[in-house]
């Protein structure tokens, strides 16, 4: 651990993309995420929808598969988005190139077989570099794989796929709800993720769970360093590391985690040692973190 402080510092430079969402107040629910306009949808596609026209607003419409990002500055808003079994191992909407996408209250579900052999769930409901508010994720391996220029705010992951599915004897899921390989100025405010240990997770997960399950919102440089992110006001429990920054070799990792409630671990027990870890060169800022009893949690 390179340094801790309590307190704040001064936050860089942060995403100034544009958005109608509107935040509501309180907690984000099952209720207050995900698609919020009933009855039809505007238009249906299925299969891998690749989208490369710079600006495109996607609304409302029902996608049986994947969407890929390949443009600049896209909105996908108010959908509901499958994750079918020909792409099973890929996210659900994926920024696969480009900058500048916004992706606000969509419903997206991951594919988990239906027999003992079958493929793999989806890697991630949402991936990439993008202004990620009000979606509601379930059924994939991770909830949301993040780049860089996030701003990832009141989202709602849970009933996540982990181990081996179904009796799948590939390579078991390991989940994270939020995972970062290397970012910068990332903001993680007022989400909700719940693990395997606090809801089992999606139907036909199995196996063991104490190396399968491992962070609720986990920072790890593998690409680049982890600097300059804001994680703030969320709600994370059921996790091996609610809150797990892990800086690797050579790489730094930089946050500022405040006013969290990181719930119950089921691995190590209730409100267990590994709630908020750190792992190598680590500069914290931890303040205001508490348990749901309201207990101050600090970083292990």
């Amino acid at each position: 651990m390179a340094g801790r402080r309590r307190g704040l510092y001064l936050l860089g430079s942060r995403y100034q993309g544009d958005s109608s969402a509107v935040i509501p107040s309180g907690r984000p629910t099952l209720l207050t995420t995900g698609r919020q306009t009933g009855g039809d949808y505007s238009g249906t596609r299925s299969g891998l929808v690749n989208i490369t026209t710079p600006g495109t607003v996607i609304e409302n419409e029902l996608i049986t598969g994947q969407l890929r990002l390949n443009a600049n500055d896209c909105t996908v808003r108010n959908c509901t988005i499958n994750l079918t079994e020909a792409l099973h191992d890929q996210p659900a909407i994926w920024q696969f190139s480009g900058s500048g996408g916004i992706f606000e209250y969509n419903t997206v579900t991951g594919y988990t077989p239906n027999q003992a052999g079958g493929a793999g769930p989806g890697s991630a409901g949402i991936a990439g570099g993008a202004r990620i508010f009000g979606n509601q994720i379930r059924g994939f391996a991770d909830c949301i794989k993040a780049g860089n220029d996030c701003h990832i705010e009141f989202n709602y992951g849970y009933e996540q796929a982990f181990g081996y599915i179904n009796g799948n004897l590939g390579q078991p899921a390991h989940c994270d709800g939020l995972q970062f390989q290397g970012t910068t100025g990332a903001i993680i405010k007022n989400n909700v993720f719940i693990g395997p240990y606090k809801d089992g997770g999606f139907a036909g997960s199995e196996g063991t769970v104490e190396s399968q399950v491992n962070g609720g919102i986990f920072l790890k440089t593998d690409s680049a360093d982890c600097l300059d992110v804001l994680i703030e006001d969320n709600q994370v429990w059921g996790y091996g590391n609610n809150c797990y920054l892990y800086a690797t070799a050579g790489r730094v990792v930089t946050a500022t985690v405040i006013n969290n409630v990181f719930g119950e671990n089921g691995l190590y027990a209730l409100y267990g040692p590994f709630t908020l870890q750190e792992f190598g060169d680590v500069n914290l800022v931890e303040s205001g973190n508490v348990n749901e009893l309201g207990e101050e949690v600090l970083a292990a």
